[in-house]
């Protein structure tokens, strides 16, 4: 969590890059993609916590974990995010690139028939 003073905290999650940088930065090959939603893995009996994850993650969404020494990513809790189940106001969703993409075009179409049109979908 980022906390952005006076009033605005930000939770940086992990992206679940395609081809993360992150296993690509690690020299042990102890990170790696993992079951049906291909969530980042971290092996810990492979990491070194040698932190090149770390800063290799353009989204700054991968820690060292502070009395274990080895890195920490969202690992999606295994296809049921707790983050998601306990949002009070739902806002958190896990959508597949195709969800995202539905929901791009359904904005786009709307914006261009609201101009055209003065219509909202």
């Amino acid at each position: 969590m980022y906390r952005s003073e006076p009033a605005i905290d930000v939770p940086i999650v992990c992206f679940q890059c395609r081809k993360p940088l992150c296993a690509d930065a690690c020299p042990t090959n102890a990170i790696t993609k993992k079951g049906r939603l291909e969530a980042i893995n971290i092996v810990e009996d492979l990491c070194t916590g040698c932190g090149r994850c770390v800063e290799a993650c353009p989204f700054g969404a991968i820690f060292i974990h502070p009395n274990e020494s080895i890195p920490i990513a969202c690992d999606l809790c295994g296809g049921d995010p707790t983050c998601i189940r306990y949002c009070a106001p739902q806002i958190l969703k896990l959508a597949t690139e195709e969800d995202l993409a539905a929901a791009k075009r359904e904005t786009l179409v709307g914006i261009m028939l609201e101009r055209e049109k003065g219509v909202a979908p």
